[in-house]
């Protein structure tokens, strides 16, 4: 037997001598298995009824995240052959799924098993990290009618000059999950309002599930990038509190803002010159709990502000 670890994901070789349907493979431990994923970026999530990887084969190793507390002694079974047609998922995946950048073996499943507002068949929906493309999936009827959730792949970038290699595109650990519907009919970027378990990429199960409803309200691409140059940790938050992005000070951080939204930033520890040139319009700065009214677009001459709170909107 394979043994298999609760809470991390378990690398393990494919020992059979042929080929084999994956739900073949895990018949008997489907309440076990959370996520099966390969180095393609296909996944197998049975819960879901997600099975992009239909096929496991001999050479092949895979990633297997359990469901729950317990580990299992995993055994594959034997004398079973691949036996059953591939072509409903190959045709599903030629309609739905989108190479946007090369993959890296490294990827993030944002699984979405409901969605509302304005999203049609042929629209597109798009995942951002620090404000680049990093998956997409063409919006099929399967999605919208409740046959198939939307299984939205994004690719994990890689650094490998230290072995003289590239460095490959992708969202880094611990990146904000920024989506966007590209609206075929308008030819515009809406914002998506999301709801996710997990709202980083790269957690421990490389998944995310949850809903999104698409609003019909443009989105735009705000970049902090240099704005906070200090290591203090900083947040955004909207005006009821809610957390919405963390960061370090120094790090070039993105976050889409809808027009007319009213957010804050709080929890760095000087503010200097490197506001972005008018980009965002500061509607009120708050510091001791004294409010400066008059709006003004950065940067600030005189003393930094620390610690200070700044509500600020898309112009």
């Amino acid at each position: 037997p394979i043994d298999l670890s609760p809470y991390l994901m378990n690398i393990m070789p494919y020992l059979p001598q042929e080929c084999m349907a994956t739900s073949d493979v895990f018949a008997g431990y489907d309440d076990d298995i959370l996520v099966v994923k390969n180095d393609d970026s296909d996944y197998y999530v049975p819960a879901y009824n997600v099975e992009t990887l239909s096929t496991m084969c001999p050479g092949e190793g895979y990633a297997i995240f359990l469901n729950g507390a317990n580990g299992i002694d995993f055994t594959y079974p034997m004398g079973m052959a691949l036996n059953h047609s591939e072509d409903h998922v190959n045709d599903y995946k030629a309609r739905a799924h989108v190479d946007v950048i090369d993959h890296t073996g490294e990827s993030h499943l944002v699984l979405l098993t409901e969605v509302a507002g304005e999203i049609k068949v042929g629209d597109q929906l798009r995942a951002y990290a620090h404000n680049e493309l990093v998956g997409a999936i063409n919006i099929v009827p399967e999605h919208l009618d409740g046959r198939h959730p939307i299984d939205l792949v994004a690719i994990g970038g890689a650094d490998l000059s230290q072995w003289d290699g590239p460095v490959l595109e992708g969202y880094l650990s611990g990146d904000v999950i920024d989506l966007r519907l590209y609206s075929f009919e308008r030819d515009i970027e809406l914002l998506v309002d999301s709801n996710l378990d997990q709202s980083t990429y790269g957690n421990a199960m490389e998944m995310s599930v949850g809903t999104i409803n698409v609003l019909d309200q443009t989105a735009i691409a705000t970049s902090f990038d240099g704005l906070f140059p200090t290591e203090e940790l900083w947040e955004i938050q909207d005006p009821s509190g809610t957390k919405l992005v963390t960061g370090v000070g120094g790090k070039s951080k993105e976050f889409c803002l809808g027009t007319g939204g009213t957010f804050k930033v709080t929890g760095w520890d000087e503010y200097d010159d490197t506001w972005n040139d008018g980009k965002l319009k500061v509607e009120s700065l708050t510091k001791n709990g004294i409010t400066y009214l008059d709006p003004w677009t950065g940067p600030v001459e005189g003393e930094g502000f620390d610690g200070a709170i700044i509500y600020f909107s898309v112009p």
